[in-house]
C-alpha cells in the first residue's frame, strides 16, 4: 500500500490531469453523446439532420449508435484505464 501511494505521489500534475481528461472525460463524454442520440433524441430528428438518403443505411447507423457504440467506448475506456494504472501504479521491478 505505501509503495502504490509512494507512485501516486511521484506523478506530475501534467500526467494526472492528461489521464483525467483522455482517460475518463473523453470516453465518459463519448458514451453520453452516443446514449443521448440513440436513445433520448427522437429518431426523427436524427434522421432529418443526418440527410441519409436509405432508409437501410440510417437503420445501420441507428442500432450502431444504440448498441454498439456504448459498449464499445465503455470496453476502451476500461482498458485504458487498466493499461494507465498498469503503467504508472503498478510496481514493476527493475532489471
Amino acid at each position: 500500500m505505501v509503495e502504490f501511494r509512494n507512485r501516486f505521489y511521484s506523478l506530475t500534475a501534467f500526467q494526472l490531469i492528461d489521464a483525467l481528461v483522455s482517460l475518463v472525460m473523453l470516453p465518459l463524454v463519448g458514451m453520453l453523446i452516443a446514449v443521448f442520440v440513440g436513445w433520448i433524441l427522437r429518431r426523427q430528428t436524427s434522421y432529418d439532420e443526418l440527410n441519409i438518403r436509405y432508409e437501410l443505411g440510417f437503420k445501420i447507423w441507428f442500432i450502431t449508435i444504440r448498441y454498439i457504440t456504448p459498449v464499445a467506448v465503455f470496453i476502451i475506456f476500461v482498458s485504458g484505464l487498466v493499461g494507465w494504472v498498469r503503467k504508472y501504479l503498478v510496481y514493476q521491478p527493475a532489471f
